[in-house]
């Protein structure tokens, strides 16, 4: 007999119920992050072993890299193959345990990068798509993908694109390049490295026209022809590929691996059989050569044909990445089943979400990831797994989330959205925040000095010798993209248009080449990455109407000759406004056209913009990041200030980064070219100079001297921000040059003027590289070159210290990149993956350790390490205050309000403050800018470099002081003047040139 419910709540569904509301009221947030990149070069074992020195670093999580199984030898593992499993390439099951085990211990959490948007399909290692591949439309895994099976190509119907040949595919037939060969039961199609799986029910091709050899060689009694025809039949009668009736697509599935069962032990009795099926492999001449391809559930084509029939969606234009349908439930909870175990184990407390734009819907992803991690979570505390509780603690967790008004989040979850300056983060959206690309840019921005704008725009304009008009140019490069790169895809949404055009008399005529040109303008013009539409009745919210209506405006207006009945249509369609009488399927039309519309938009964003357009526009590079404007020059402290207070107001818990993965340059690097905003002058001078000492180094080509002015000002730049602290022998200036080398190159490719990706130049290409290699081995430049580039790495590091220390205090968590706790002068991917020098970071911290002593950091300390600042202790020491600090006052920092502090005096513009205040504890962050303008001969620490300037406290009691600063253990207490009280700014940079003082150390 069932029990009755517990009216105490000691029952099933009431303890649910309680760990569902405890959970979701109190979620964890950690006070930091450092991020690593867990590759076969940097394993679970050696994180282990690594433990200790995060811990002691004073970080709170681990923000691991994906570890699902991706491609073999994958350094990133951005192409998954396999979420239900971990990376062999990283570990084991049981050193991942130790890893997980190391965690706890030491109280660390874990953050995991997780990817819901693609798969990788390059090779053979995912058996998901290989399945596809074999099986067509009829695949257990055909959902799992976002294929078009009925694409507007005819040719494509039930098929899927595969551009993977190197030439056109009637010239690689005719090569011989591709053969068909028989392993183990199965049929596969080679082509060089490739294997592609065949239609089980296409076999008999292959050997119909010749069996009457078979039962000669073996004699019509043998039981292995009689077995091998039998295997033949069965295989002859499988349902097709293209039947999607569950019953009929079970049994295709049940016989054709009988039937590979049957032909494996017959090849395995008989070398005779085997023998000869090999034989009629490799006579198969073109012909039936081809007629076997042309049979299969996918057709082999020349690579570029992906830019305009493709007819799956890849992550942006990679045919390598398939993106998949997360918003099937089915997809939802396959692709998520080994990251909500480790939720449910407490492996992990937390989850970075990559590329949610390229979701069909992130609102509905991130409340249903929500609700299951919750769900997770309490299961996990109620200690059992069985149905009865799995469906009590779904109960429950929908019960907290509708506590919640839907937008709760009780599992900590980022995500990798970049967002326009002017654009905000969905509220909706049920995530703590984002990875913190605004963050970056604000915390870079105030580094730029504004005043100098129009001195640097005419220093850039007059060396490049023409103004570069960036608004034009992102226009440019995003219709170019959508025109050649993703032309498919806009294809793809043209057809769908059309269609919808059909259900309504209005829009029949409009044709489908119109509908094309609009959507094309309209893609090119659009203001942000994408707009928010959701599949369900939620009417279009005002920032997209705006978003939408501004871009259909601007196209209209880029196209007047087509007939303005074109963007009235596809605007209502992207508003989801049907005309009159349509009714809801034709809502339901309108809306899943927009919402496809929207996973479009943000990969023209990003491939137009920062992808292509930051590689041109090269005025000041430190401002060409992911999610910056390389037209804002600069933040004010305003501005500044206001982003940090609306992060505190509604994002308290996002991440807060200045190096990651995929940034274009590492902070370091950044704040060295910032450096340049100061001097516009000397900058200009010394490009004049440096242009005419490497004038030799260019190469002519068709009358004109390669590299052009904009690439070599590119170049003296990168050089500028990559050169090491240290001095150079002939192997570490070789090792420059290559690094230096791989990121020139790389901005030419993605620039797409003078050579790109899809069609090098290989005379231009050699034209670039002997100029950079000329340049750095170029003793009169050098000489000219290296005093200038001390002299901007000087005051880089004291960028760099003000950026950290004010990124530390800051509102959210602070998210260290691995190897940034030193210098470090990364450029563009793969250069800011590179193996990470742990053992040396070990070292230091021991030392820092060490000089620490039981007394804790003081004031000859830190001046010691500011003096040795070329080895990176100085930073490592600052972070390493900062983080401990945090972790002892974790209230303080992910809740303490945020409160601007003004500065007064002669350098006021120097200097940035701020205070977070929490209950009885104060931290005051406070760190000098714009070096270059102190007065000559002076240094950062000198304090009559910072005479009569003040930082001017709250009327708070808290603030009476004393003060202590945990990076020099100096006692600093406030002067009254007046009424008020100040910081005299002197006695806060008498060491170093930023401070970071607690009220109370407690």
């Amino acid at each position: 007999m069932p029990r009755k419910a517990d009216r105490s709540g000691a029952g099933l569904a009431g303890r649910a119920g309680e760990l569902a509301r405890g959970l979701a009221r109190a979620p964890y947030v950690p006070s930091s992050a450092y991020r690593v990149q867990l590759n076969r070069r940097f394993t679970f074992v050696r994180a282990t072993e690594l433990l200790g020195y995060f811990a002691d670093l004073g970080v709170d999580a681990l923000y691991c890299s994906p570890y699902f199984q991706a491609v073999p030898g994958s350094l990133h593992g951005y192409d998954c193959v396999d979420p239900t499993r971990l990376s062999a390439d990283i570990g084991t099951e049981e050193e991942f345990a130790a890893f997980c085990d190391g965690l706890k211990e030491r109280g660390l959490g874990q953050i995991l990068d997780i990817v819901p948007n693609h798969m990788g399909i390059a090779g053979s290692a995912n058996v998901w798509w290989l399945d596809v591949l074999e099986n067509g439309a009829s695949s257990a895994f055909a959902h799992v993908f976002d294929i078009d099976w009925n694409p507007a190509k005819p040719e494509l119907k039930n098929r899927v694109l595969l551009p993977v040949l190197g030439e056109l595919y009637g010239k690689v037939l005719a090569a011989g390049e591709l053969s068909v060969r028989y392993e183990g039961g199965a049929f596969f199609v080679r082509y060089w490295d490739h294997r592609f799986p065949v239609d089980p029910r296409t076999y008999p091709l292959l050997f119909e026209a010749r069996l009457d050899e078979l039962q000669a060689l073996l004699g019509s009694a043998d039981p292995v022809l009689k077995g091998f025809k039998e295997a033949l039949s069965a295989l002859r009668g499988l349902p097709a590929c293209g039947d999607t009736t569950p019953s009929r697509m079970t049994r295709r599935r049940r016989e054709k691996e009988t039937a590979k069962l049957a032909l494996r032990d017959l090849t395995s009795r008989s070398p005779a059989l085997l023998a000869w099926i090999n034989d009629v492999l490799a006579a198969l001449s073109l012909e039936p050569l081809h007629r076997f391809l042309e049979a299969q559930p996918y057709r082999l084509a020349y690579w570029e044909a992906a830019a305009d029939e493709i007819n799956h969606r890849r992550f942006f234009d990679i045919n390598a990445l398939a993106a998949i349908r997360i918003e099937d439930e089915r997809v939802f909870e396959l692709h998520h089943e080994l990251t909500f175990k480790l939720v449910r184990e407490g492996r992990i407390q937390g989850l970075r979400v990559d590329h949610p734009d390229g979701l069909y819907d992130p609102t509905g992803y991130f409340g249903r990831l929500q609700k299951r991690c919750l769900q997770e979570l309490v299961v996990g505390a109620l200690g059992r797994g069985d149905a009865d509780a799995r469906a009590a603690a779904g109960r429950a967790a929908e019960a907290a989330l509708r506590e919640g008004d839907g937008a709760a989040a009780p599992f900590y979850v980022v995500a990798e959205k970049i967002l326009d300056r002017k654009e905000e983060l969905p509220k909706a959206w049920s995530i703590a925040g984002t990875v913190g690309y605004g963050a970056l840019n604000a915390l870079n921005g105030i580094f730029v000095d504004r005043s100098k704008e129009t001195e640097f725009n005419k220093v850039y304009d007059g060396f490049i010798g023409h103004v570069i008009d960036y608004e034009r140019l992102v226009y440019d490069k995003k219709k170019f993209f959508s025109l050649v790169n993703m032309a498919s895809e806009t294809a793809t949404l043209a057809h769908r248009l059309d269609q919808i055009s059909e259900f309504d008399w209005v829009w029949r005529d409009l044709t489908q080449n119109h509908l094309t040109l609009a959507i094309r303008e309209t893609l090119a013009c659009f203001p942000v990455y994408r707009t928010y539409v959701s599949p369900g009745e939620e009417p279009v919210s005002e920032s997209d109407q705006r978003s939408i209506r501004a871009a259909v405006g601007k196209a209209r207006g880029k196209l007047p000759a087509l007939h303005p009945g074109v963007f009235d249509f596809l605007e209502s369609v992207l508003l989801a406004r049907p005309g009159s009488g349509l009714g809801a399927a034709s809502e339901r039309l309108y809306r899943d056209f927009t919402l496809r519309f929207q996973q479009l938009s943000g990969p023209i964003m990003a491939k137009g913009v920062e992808d292509t357009a930051f590689y041109v526009f090269n005025r000041l590079l430190s401002l060409n990041e992911v999610g910056g404007d390389p037209m804002r020059f600069g933040w004010s402290r305003a501005d500044f200030h206001e982003h940090l207070r609306r992060r505190h107001t509604d994002w308290p818990a996002a991440m807060v980064e200045t190096s990651t993965h995929d940034t274009k340059r590492s902070e370091d690097v950044r704040m060295r070219l910032n450096a340049l905003s100061e001097i516009p002058l000397e900058w200009q001078a010394r490009l004049a100079e440096w242009s005419e000492l490497n004038g030799p180094h260019r190469t002519p080509i068709s009358g004109t001297l390669e590299p052009r002015r904009n690439t070599e000002y590119f170049v003296y730049q990168t050089l500028l921000g990559a050169w090491p602290n240290e001095a150079l022998d002939e192997a570490g200036r070789a090792a420059l040059l290559g690094r230096v080398w791989d990121a020139v190159l790389k901005s030419s490719r993605e620039a797409k003027i003078y050579t790109n990706w899809s069609r090098p130049d290989a005379e231009y290409e050699e034209a670039l590289r002997k100029f950079t290699a000329g340049i750095v081995s170029n003793e009169k430049f050098l000489a000219s070159f290296l005093p200038f580039q001390e002299k901007v790495a000087f005051y880089g590091m004291l960028n760099s210290l003000s950026a950290l220390t004010l990124k530390l205090a800051a509102p959210g968590v602070p998210d260290t990149y691995q190897g940034n706790e030193l210098w470090d002068y990364s450029l563009v991917d793969p250069d800011n993956r590179r193996r990470v020098d742990f053992d040396l970071r070990v070292r230091h911290q021991r030392s820092l350790i060490e000089l620490e002593g039981a007394a804790g950091p003081t004031a000859r300390m830190a001046g010691s390490l500011f003096d040795s600042w070329r080895d990176g202790r100085v930073k490592m020491h600052l972070l390493r205050s900062g983080l401990r600090l945090r972790r002892r006052e974790r209230e303080l920092f992910l809740s303490g309000e945020y409160l601007p502090l003004a500065v007064e005096g002669t350098r006021q513009r120097n200097v940035t403050a701020y205070l977070r205040r929490w209950g009885t504890r104060r931290v005051l962050a406070a760190g000098g800018r714009f070096f270059m303008d102190l007065l000559p001969g002076r240094t950062a620490t000198d304090a009559a470099a910072w005479q009569n300037t003040v930082v001017v406290l709250p009327d708070d009691p808290a603030c009476a002081g004393p003060w202590r600063d945990v990076f020099t253990g100096e006692t600093i207490v406030p002067v009254q003047d007046g009424t008020r009280r100040i910081l005299e700014v002197p006695r806060l940079f008498g060491v170093l040139s930023a401070a970071l003082l607690v009220n109370d150390l407690g």
